[in-house]
Order: structure tokens, then sequence, then C-alpha cells
């Protein structure tokens, strides 16, 4: 089935779960069903309402803490005409139709539990100070993960321990296990905690799969088998492989914002 199956209106999923032998939840895509939700439907993806539709003609989102591509495609496919959202460097915006078109120059800001009437109007504008001030301190944790990584690409380049028993037990134990803990990842900014196992995390949280494999072709052989975990050199250089350490750079900032700014899209 495909988002075809299905008018993304209030009376859309009224009239596509009476289509099913179960009149309160149906399948409509990969992991995607149409649910009843009181006098409510819900577009619900991996068990999150990321649309709800509701008896007004209003429509309800919410990522759940989800910020991903498939739970953007999933709003934008049940959302009709009504709006879109859209990233703008991994932040969600949400733009609203202007007399028939979309109106690309005034995105709000998305926020879970955004209410979007089925004219596009958006019911529960959030307060402009709210917002400037929660814009404030993003761009301040932006700032503090970009001197933590500029810190921490220093002393991968210096040389660090590889990773041990001895390492920070919060990556050790509550990354692994997929535990966001926040406070845990702010002590290592406030105290520029640099340790091997926080890299790894991130590596893996971006998608590298066979992690020693992949180390082993970014970080410095010889290094590694004296107990330091360096990054390799250049081709016929004694300096740092630039790429790597952009590389590096990269998907350890990006790890750390998703986490310390919930907006951020992963």
């Amino acid at each position: 089935m495909t988002p075809n199956s299905i008018t993304p209106t209030y009376q859309g999923a009224i009239d596509f779960l009476s289509g099913g032998r179960n009149k309160t939840s149906r399948a409509v895509e990969n992991n995607t069903r149409i649910e009843k939700r009181g006098d409510d439907y819900a577009v619900v993806l991996h068990g999150t309402d990321v649309v709800t539709y509701h008896k007004d003609g209003s429509a309800t989102l919410n990522s759940g803490g989800w910020l991903t591509v498939t739970t953007k495609d999933r709003m934008n496919g049940y959302l009709g005409n009504r709006a879109r959202v859209y990233s703008k460097r991994g932040v969600w915006f949400v733009f609203t139709r202007d007399g028939g078109t979309f109106d690309w120059d005034g995105g709000v800001r998305y926020f879970d539990g955004i209410r979007i009437a089925s004219d596009g109007t958006i019911l529960n504008p959030p307060d402009p100070k709210l917002a400037e001030r929660k814009r404030e301190a993003e761009i301040k944790m932006r700032k503090r993960v970009d001197r933590f990584v500029d810190g921490y690409m220093k002393a991968l380049t210096e040389g660090m321990p590889v990773p041990s028993g001895g390492d920070c037990w919060g990556c050790s134990m509550f990354e692994r296990a997929g535990s966001h803990d926040n406070n845990h990842l702010l002590s290592h900014l406030t105290d520029r905690y640099y340790v091997p196992t926080l890299l790894w995390n991130a590596m893996g949280d971006r998608g590298y799969r066979n992690l020693p494999l992949t180390m082993g072709l970014f970080l410095d052989n010889t290094a590694w088998e004296q107990g330091t975990m360096r990054v390799r050199r250049a081709w016929q250089s004694e300096e740092p492989d630039k790429s790597t350490l952009k590389n590096f750079r990269i998907t350890l900032g990006k790890y750390l914002r998703k986490r310390l700014i919930p907006t951020v899209a992963s």
C-alpha cells in the first residue's frame, strides 16, 4: 500500500479504515498504520502518532523525538496540501499555504504538537519571545559543541589511550544501550573530557557497522599497537590525514548536537 491509498484528511482516514476488516487499525504502508484514537485518527509510524487527524479538519504533528527523514516523509505524505515540513541545516520548519501556494519565506520552527488547520493556518503558533530564547540557547549549545569537538580533534591528533574498561562509564554503558544521557554528555563538554569510546559511539550512530574494521582504516595502526588511538598519518607524511579528521569532526559534532539540541534532526 502507498499514501495514495488514503485521502490525507479526517474523512479519508474513516473511509480507509472502513475498507478493512479491522475498523480501528489498518496498515497503509511500510511500518505505518492508520489507527482510531477516540474521536481522532492517527498515522502511526513505529508506534508514534506522527500525524493525527481531528474532526474539525485540523492535523497535529508529533515526531516522538525521532526527527528522522522517514518521520518527515510520513508527515509530508499525510498532511495533504495544508503544509510541508522541511529541514534547513538539520532544523525542521513547517511551511504553510498562503493564498493557495506555499509561503517558502515564512516558515515556522517545528515543534511536537503543532496543530495545522485544513487551510494551512497554524492554530497554536509558538510564543515569539520563547522561540527567540530557545534559538539563542541552541546557538550557545552549538558553539559549546564546536569548541569541544575542536579540543577532541586536537587530543586525537596527539594521541589518546585506546578504548578500555577504564573509559568513561557513561559512554561505555549508557550510549551502547541506546540511552540518550544528556547530563552525561554535558559533563564531557564542561570538563573537556575526551575519551575514545565517545568517538566510537558516534561512528556507530552514523551507521558504520563493523567498527573495528572501520576504525582500523582511519587510525594509525602502529600507534594502536602501542596502546594509543591517533588519527592515521597522511600519505608519506607525519601530519594527520585531513580527510579523516574532517570525517571524525563531522561525525562527532552531529552525534553531540543530535543529543544535546532536541530540535536537531538525525
